[in-house]
């Protein structure tokens, strides 16, 4: 990049020339404007003296000199300044800037002429977000920021699945490590992963440089993130068994199943049951058997499954037991006999 140069030349007679020239005198990166000064200069290789009644000599506008003037030997006659401010592109680099000049002059003549001030230096703009990692919620997430001056500093903000946006740090140089929470999965209720907008905002001192920039990153819910239920309740269906026995009686009894406290996490909700024991299962938070026909120990599982497509652990009951039972009988013969007893076919 440049920090001067020439922008034309006039030339007339008795070797005098009307040279405009530029240089750079600084930049204001908060305002992304650099201030240039353009040099008029007019000059003569005659060793004679020289004597002019009137001159007059504009640059960009402005009147470099305009009078009588006199020298003798060869040099210049006279060299003006003028400082002007241009404003850079939004990426900090240079526009390009046309300057005219003109003379009107004993010895140069009427002319004018023109040129381009171009290749300034760029101006430092806004940085940029080199990369980013981390991939779960609830976990760290690195910023890696490009910065094109080190004086600059940034603010880090994140948006998680069109959240508003938090601040993760106002005063980053080069990098910001932060943690987004696990309750920003409230915004994906129906999906296991989501978006992370990280925006990135330039600043000189307290002056914002550029517009902020963005970068994405998808975040996942850690797999510990499951729907729960507090566990499965056990009813005793009697179906005739006397409520005080309370036991479940083979051959009569059933029981009733029913999932208990189900709860989705983090805006998720349940879509889904399963429960299964004793030979019979349901899709439903609850069922009732039929008559239990064999003895012995037995349990319900149940599960959930939320909107997310995540299933609950395992819960198990408490076990049950079904016992056997003989209803009560009696067996009734007759056979003849003497008045002593004695078994007789003529008693």
């Amino acid at each position: 990049m440049a920090t001067s140069g020439t922008v034309g030349t006039l030339s007339g007679s008795w070797g005098s020339t009307y040279r405009v020239t530029w240089s750079l005198v600084s930049q204001n990166i908060a305002n992304n404007t650099s201030t240039i000064r353009l040099t008029s200069t007019f000059h003569t290789t005659n060793t004679t003296k020289i004597a002019s009644t009137y001159s007059n000599f504009v640059t960009d506008g402005t009147v470099m000199y305009s009078g009588a003037y006199s020298k003798s030997g060869a040099g210049n006659i006279f060299s003006k300044t003028k400082d002007i401010t241009v404003s850079h592109n939004a990426d900090g680099t240079f526009p390009g800037r046309s300057v005219s000049f003109s003379t009107n002059d004993y010895i140069m003549g009427n002319k004018s002429g023109s040129g381009t001030i171009s290749g300034v230096t760029t101006i430092p703009r806004s940085s940029s977000i080199s990369s980013i990692s981390g991939s779960s919620l609830g976990s760290s997430v690195t910023v890696n920021i490009s910065r094109a001056s080190t004086s600059f500093t940034h603010k880090v903000e994140y948006s998680f699945a069109g959240s508003s946006y938090t601040t993760a740090t106002s005063s980053a140089a080069t990098s910001a490590t932060f943690t987004p929470s696990l309750s920003l999965a409230n915004h994906i209720p129906n999906a296991t992963s989501g978006t992370l907008t990280v925006r990135v905002t330039t600043y000189s001192g307290s002056t914002q440089i550029g517009n902020a920039v963005t970068k994405t990153q998808t975040l996942s819910l850690p797999g510990s993130v499951l729907p729960t239920l507090s566990g499965v309740t056990l009813t005793r269906v009697d179906n005739g068994v006397p409520s005080s026995w309370g036991v479940y009686v083979q051959g009569y009894s059933k029981v009733t199943a029913t999932i208990a406290g189900a709860s989705g996490i983090y805006g998720s909700s349940i879509s889904g049951y399963s429960l299964s024991g004793a030979g019979y299962r349901s899709s439903s938070n609850s069922l009732t058997t039929g008559v239990l026909n064999s003895t012995g120990t037995f349990s319900f599982s149940g599960y959930v499954t939320d909107s997310r497509g995540r299933s609950s652990s395992s819960m198990t009951s408490a076990q049950f037991v079904v016992y056997e039972y003989f209803p009560p009988s009696i067996s009734v013969s007759a056979q003849r006999c003497t008045s002593d007893g004695t078994i007789s076919s003529s008693g």
